[in-house]
């Protein structure tokens, strides 16, 4: 399960910045990581810089792009940093409008197509208090996890969710670090083929990394599965796996809704 999960939930968020290479934190104990470094050998023409670390690092390095985890983190780093969305899908968004078409063009720009999230209609607000029917009310809510629209009910749905809110024009004037992930997520894939369908071409290394054998790798490469996509029963993993994550850090579990995409 891990390996299905390390290509999806390890890329929970990217936080653009200003220098021209990829930075990407990973667990480098873990084999989760290992097509991190082949994609960066074999696949990604760019230049790529991958450090230890993980889903915490991007709340201590601004300087990280991209972090990969298995789930367990992913819940981890939600309990204190609500602006991370494991699977957070649904965009609240006019359809047929200006907004509507910015959100499709700007998710393409990430290799998103329309059937990986999910659009949910609703009302502009003008002031507050906003209404049940309002994007600002449904984003606090839990309801919709962003919104793409037109001012003032981005500011409106930013206060209603105070330092929760991420603002995402910044980012949207960052078109190199954005084309740069879009990149390396294609080449990730390149890598993910390989793993699953021709793994003796990357045993040895895959040992190498982990200073293991490739005999031992050999024995288990078949528990993992190595596949790119969101798997449909994640949130009900998740769902069934915080408790006990909750009682190993001293915390209350989350509650389902409050992270249901």
């Amino acid at each position: 399960m891990f390996s299905q999960l390390v290509l999806t939930v390890s890329l929970v968020l990217a936080l653009f910045n200003s220098s021209s290479a990829l930075k990407v934190a990973s667990a480098l104990i873990v084999i989760e990581h290992t097509p991190g470094p082949i994609t960066k050998q074999d696949y990604y023409k760019g230049d790529l810089t991958i450090v230890n670390g993980g889903v915490a690092t991007f709340f201590n390095d601004s300087s990280v792009d991209l972090a990969t985890n298995a789930e367990t983190q992913a819940l981890r780093q939600y309990a204190s940093q609500r602006n991370l969305h494991p699977k957070g899908k649904k965009i609240g968004t006019v359809t047929g409008a200006p907004a509507g078409y910015f959100v499709m063009k700007y998710l393409a720009t990430a290799g998103l197509k329309e059937s990986d999230y999910t659009i949910v209609t609703g009302t502009v607000c003008m002031s507050a208090p906003c209404g049940s029917e309002t994007f600002p009310y449904m984003l606090k809510q839990g309801i919709i996890d962003a919104i793409g629209l037109w001012e003032p009910t981005v500011q409106l749905s930013a206060e209603a969710i105070g330092s929760n809110a991420v603002i995402l024009q910044e980012q949207l004037n960052n078109p190199l670090i954005r084309t740069q992930i879009v990149e390396y997520v294609k080449a990730l894939h390149q890598t993910e083929q390989v793993f699953q369908k021709d793994p003796e071409k990357v045993y040895d290394r895959v040992a190498t990394f982990l200073n293991s054998s490739t005999t031992a790798l050999e024995e288990v490469w078949p528990d993992h599965k190595w596949s790119g996509f969101i798997p449909e029963d994640l949130l009900d993993v998740m769902a069934d796996e915080d408790p006990y994550v909750a009682k190993v850090d001293g915390r209350m579990s989350l509650r389902r809704q409050r992270w249901q995409g």
